[in-house]
């Protein structure tokens, strides 16, 4: 994949793309939304991937498929960050939400009450599966 166009952390089980995760270090402005909703797009388009991840600051947005109109999920990034073992964090960019994410993702399928409150999480954490068998591609910094 080219580091060009390429996304911040794509999750692979045996090769297979689960979920390609974006970060932002600054929340998404509103006339930049579309913009980076194609970019989500294409990423999941070019790397085969049912899921896509866009967190920024503020918030994290989980797309499945191809379609990145109406976010399947919508989570304050504050808990992704403390679920990902960051809590302390001076400052959160980039960096930091992706690493977060990760952790996150990786944790997700034994992390019952994030299912309960967003129970469209419930599919992502079965693709998932162990956190363990996931193998990371990353292209950020």
């Amino acid at each position: 994949m080219s580091r060009v166009f390429a996304p911040d952390l794509v999750l692979r089980r045996d090769g297979a793309p689960i979920i390609v995760v974006e970060a932002k270090s600054l929340p998404i402005a509103a006339e930049f939304r579309n913009a980076v909703r194609l970019q989500m797009q294409a990423y999941a388009e070019q790397t085969g991937s049912p899921w896509s991840l866009l967190i920024d600051p503020e918030r994290a947005l989980l797309f499945r498929w191809l379609d990145t109109e109406k976010p399947y999920a919508e989570i304050p990034s504050r808990e992704i960050v403390v679920a990902g073992g960051m809590a302390d964090a001076p400052v959160v960019g980039e960096r930091v939400l992706v690493g977060c994410a990760e952790r996150w993702l990786r944790k997700l399928p034994d992390l019952p009450d994030f299912l309960r409150r967003y129970p469209g999480l419930v599919d992502l954490a079965r693709a998932l599966g162990s956190g363990n068998e996931l193998e990371d591609e990353r292209h950020y910094g």
